[in-house]
């Protein structure tokens, strides 16, 4: 008997995936955990396996598809099998109550009842793949149409149904000719950073505070470890002190819950990293109990397998702090927006040199600035200027983490 492969949902936002490339063809053999295709998820590409020993038997769909979580992507089975049937429609469920019966004796099946479309967690509308793809090409709210499928879900009937209610509209003369503009497609990843996005700017009410750090102990701290051939970076000494201060104040290692706040007992910072086509933000793990050097091995390696599309789901999955840094700009400052359910970011800029007076000469000193965007329903003022007191304190004498 055949067995179904489904989009499988990688990560806790993932909504749907795309089919990047099938890895074998049709027909082959494949070994139970051995990699049959790869899948786009919203922040990265990922090799998936074949849940059993068989032959494919069937890919009902083509490279590049987008389609919903669960939906039959594959079938593997025996040599010789048939693949089976791929439904195009959803299964209907079967009624409680029997169908009318006409005056002729005949059965009728009973009209499907519009129902508002079921909305899943996060707000997620309950809509079908193919429903999916034609509300989007005529530019269709779903949030707008009636449901009529299996548990209120939206099906391509439904669509179309809106479609042909829907009054004509007088076309609207665009302000300039359409070879002046281009309409790029969002990806899965453009979507996602928007909807994280808007989710955090219009649920957490945030205040910001900004610290400017000597980084002359850094810098020579830097150079020392050069010399015995240890390579760092500004950021990897960001991450060890951001740590340390999570320590002394552990709010900052906390988000807030209607239920509660949940303290964490483990420190993982998340990274920003610039790809193509977006950001995403991989999670070094466990940083309290790593060294610079340790922390700078492990950026590299993240931010490597970043660029490369190849980061699994559990590696951007975690954090409980974020630091964004633009510190290759030239940057003054900038603040950054909270990635929830963290309860702060972190924003460095570049390096700026100050004028400042020592032993009664002028002096240039090297400085950063570090804007922290607090979630306010978390973190006071008063907690949130003595976290920064704590970092900016870190950062100007690193040693003192050893203390």
């Amino acid at each position: 008997m055949a067995t179904w492969f489904d989009m499988p949902k990688l990560g806790m936002d993932m909504e749907e995936g795309t089919i990047v490339k099938w890895l074998k063809p049709e027909g082959a053999s494949v070994k139970a955990g051995e990699p049959f295709a790869e899948i786009e998820t919203d922040k990265s590409t990922v090799e998936v396996e074949a849940p059993c020993d068989g032959v494919i038997l069937k890919y009902y769909y083509p490279e590049g598809e987008t389609l919903e979580i669960g939906t039959h992507i594959a079938a593997l089975g025996a040599q010789g099998e048939a693949p089976p049937a791929l439904s195009s429609q959803p299964q209907q469920h079967a009624q409680e109550e029997p169908a009318a019966v006409s005056e002729a004796g005949q059965q009728k099946a009973p009209a499907a009842q519009p129902l508002p479309p079921a909305v899943a967690g996060a707000g997620r509308i309950r809509i079908s793949p193919r429903a999916r793809r034609l509300a989007k090409k005529e530019g269709v709210d779903p949030s707008q149409v009636a449901a009529t499928g299996p548990s209120g879900r939206i099906v391509e009937r439904d669509v179309r149904a809106f479609l042909a209610a829907k009054p004509l509209q007088p076309p609207v003369k665009a302000p300039v000719s359409g070879d002046e503009i281009e309409r790029i497609p969002l990806t899965a990843m453009r979507r996602t950073i928007a909807r994280r996005m808007l989710e955090s700017t219009t649920s957490i009410p945030t205040f910001t505070l900004e610290i400017r750090a000597d980084m002359r102990r850094i810098i020579q701290m830097r150079e020392r470890m050069k010399a015995k051939g240890i390579r760092t970076s500004f950021h990897d000494f960001f991450v060890r002190c951001t740590a340390s201060a999570m320590q002394r104040h552990p709010l900052l290692n906390a988000s807030y819950s209607s239920d509660g706040i949940l303290q964490y007992r483990k420190i993982h910072v998340g990274i920003a990293v610039a790809v193509d086509g977006g950001l995403v933000v991989p999670v070094l793990r466990n940083v309290d109990h790593l060294c610079v050097s340790e922390i700078a091995q492990a950026s590299a390696a993240l931010i490597e397998k970043a660029r490369r599309g190849k980061l699994e789901p559990d590696e951007m999955t975690g954090g409980h702090i974020t630091i964004s840094n633009l510190g290759m700009y030239p940057l003054h400052s900038f603040t950054a927006i909270i990635n929830p359910p963290e309860s702060c970011i972190l924003a460095c800029a570049g390096q700026v040199k100050v004028p400042s007076v020592e032993n009664g000469q002028l002096i240039e000193i090297p400085t950063v600035s570090v804007t922290a965007t607090f979630d306010h329903r978390l973190i006071d003022g008063a907690y949130g200027a003595g976290f920064m007191a704590t970092l900016k304190d870190y950062l100007e004498d690193p040693a003192a983490i050893l203390l």
